[in-house]
């Protein structure tokens, strides 16, 4: 399921170029440009999003989907389901389960068209 993001505020080329330099948002006069919303922020910034890949041994699915999220710029943490009882439980039957931007986004195999309109819708 692809989000939404709210419709982002237009950014001063000068912003941009700060945030590229330093990091740190400001409007022409070199104060910190408090007026950006966090969506903006983060489009100036272009983070790549944390991921989490939920596998476990002997999974050529989970390999699968970690060659493709890599393929992608994407660099998951690891988590094995057999390590912990309750993964195990909730994703027995689903690995490979992946987490981006802190939302569930695959479960079995990785689509590569979804995976690229999500991480570059606007």
């Amino acid at each position: 399921m692809l989000t939404i993001i709210p419709k982002v505020p237009t950014i001063e080329p000068d912003v941009v170029r700060d945030v590229a330099t330093t990091g740190t948002p400001r409007d022409s006069s070199g104060v910190g440009y408090s007026g950006l919303t966090s969506a903006a922020k983060k489009v100036t910034s272009m983070a790549i999003p944390h991921a989490v890949l939920y596998t476990r041994q002997g999974c050529h699915l989970c390999d699968q989907a970690h060659a493709e999220l890599l393929r992608f710029g994407l660099t998951p943490d690891i988590i094995d389901i057999d390590e912990d009882p309750e993964l195990t439980k909730r994703y027995t039957d689903c690995v490979p389960v992946v987490w981006i931007g802190g939302r569930e986004r695959f479960r079995g195999r990785v689509n590569p068209i979804l995976l690229q309109r999500l991480l570059h819708s606007p």
